[in-house]
């Protein structure tokens, strides 16, 4: 009998052409190869980290962590609010702004800083009662525009000067009729801003339309008869104190509103004019009104 010789394919099942399980044999669940069970025991590590993690964070435990992180914020914010209170504490407390000068002049003294809207306690005392001192007699009770102006070119414009006493001179200047009017600050000092009172003019009111860190004068018609100048401090916190450098008496000088004189005078007195020197500076023709006011 001859010899034959048959082909006889072997092979799996289901396998296809081109489509490898590994070398030229299937490979079993053991038999994998160097990066597949490098991937395969990654998978296992990050799977058993999850599996960990999920163990440790137990509701009580994130409950706990979640008390813990607010405590932290709030004791933070404790200790930054304290912080800042502190610091304010050191800061200077300024009751009334600084104002820079301009347009002085050399002959009446003068300095390059002055402070707006001073407290009761801030007002140099010495200096208002020396304001017009010097003026006896009739002189130195009908010369309040004096004073007021007196008291703006030192408290507002550093200067060094007293008042004069009334004696006709205003009318005299040319910038005066009809006895002494308001018209002289206009003349002296530029950038001053007049304010309207209210219509029945009631000092209390009037007072609360000036701006807080403001200083001037009050333009007032007197009950009985008569007006009057009077010069005012409007402190950052509102308070108001009254300055009257014609008054000889010290109780009736510097006069703050809670203070019981505060009380008399609102009664005695209806502003007729509100004259704000916050802004003010000295006008070109400042020396022809402060050769018949000042000296």
């Amino acid at each position: 009998m001859a010899e034959e010789l048959i082909l006889i394919h072997h092979g799996i099942k289901g396998q296809k052409w081109g489509a490898r399980n590994g070398p030229p044999y299937p490979l079993g669940a053991d038999d994998k190869s160097v990066a597949e069970k490098k991937a395969a025991s990654s998978h296992r590590s990050r799977k058993a980290d999850t599996t960990q993690s999920d163990k440790f964070w137990t509701d009580e435990r994130k409950a706990n962590a979640k008390k813990v992180a607010k405590g932290v914020v709030i004791t933070a914010a404790v200790v930054l609010a304290a912080y800042g209170g502190y610091k304010l504490s050191q800061m200077p407390v300024s009751d009334s702004r600084e104002k820079l000068v301009d347009g002085l002049l050399s002959d009446y003294g003068g300095s390059s800083l002055a402070r707006v809207g001073k407290l009761a306690d801030q007002v140099d005392t010495s200096m208002v009662s020396s304001i017009n001192h010097g003026n006896t007699g009739r002189e130195g009770e009908i010369n309040c525009a004096h004073t007021s102006m007196a008291y703006i070119c030192n408290s507002l414009f550093g200067m060094n000067v007293v008042a004069q006493g009334f004696s006709g001179v205003d009318e005299a200047s040319g910038m005066v009729t009809n006895g002494r009017s308001k018209k002289i600050f206009d003349v002296a000092f530029d950038g001053i801003k007049h304010i309207e009172p209210p219509k029945d003019g009631a000092l209390t009111k009037s007072l609360s339309q000036l701006a807080p860190g403001s200083t001037g004068i009050l333009r007032v018609r007197v009950k009985g008869g008569g007006g009057h100048f009077i010069n005012y401090e409007k402190a950052i916190d509102g308070s108001v104190t009254l300055i009257d450098c014609q008054q000889r008496d010290s109780r009736t000088q510097i006069v703050p509103q809670t203070s019981r004189v505060f009380s008399f005078l609102s009664s005695m007195y209806t502003v007729t004019d509100m004259m704000d020197f916050s802004n003010a500076t000295v006008g070109d023709k400042a020396d022809e009104v402060f050769r018949y006011c000042v000296r």
